[in-house]
């Protein structure tokens, strides 16, 4: 069973890359890439005088390395108790699936209920992670 999204998915996300870094920043270490910044003690901020330097020579600049450490963050458990901050877990099931006379597999299904304004989540993947993983991209996309 995968345990957490690959780079590639991470790299798919469609938003702006500095937008992207930032959301996922967010998911993955409960707080912004500046409120980290700004809690940094003073002796740390010597080399890196601001914010805008930091994230330039931190994190944009090593976007592979900062791609490969999130999405092992990105994991099933992760996902899950991020979700579930905001939004309430409807279903989260395994469907069996038959293909021929010998060959089935699984399907996850996933819905999520916010409030009566907001229409319900549906995700489906033939991975937890990944049935997950297209849950929050939606409401990534959404804030």
């Amino acid at each position: 069973m995968k345990q957490h999204i690959t780079v590639e998915q991470l790299k798919e996300f469609t938003l702006d890359i500095k937008e992207r870094i930032e959301q996922i920043y967010k998911i993955t270490n409960r707080q912004s890439s500046e409120d980290f910044y700004n809690s940094l003690p003073d002796w740390c901020k010597r080399d890196i005088p601001t914010y805008q330097h930091w994230f330039d020579n931190h994190l944009f600049n090593k976007l592979g390395q900062f791609y490969y450490e999130e999405s092992v963050k990105l994991n099933i458990g992760k996902m899950i108790e991020t979700l579930g901050e905001s939004y309430t877990f409807k279903r989260m099931d395994q469907e069996q699936i038959i293909r021929g006379s010998n060959d089935y597999g699984f399907k996850w299904h996933i819905e999520l209920f916010h409030d009566e304004d907001c229409p319900i989540i549906y995700a489906e993947d033939v991975e937890l992670c990944d049935a997950l993983w297209n849950a929050l991209k939606v409401i990534l996309h959404k804030s």
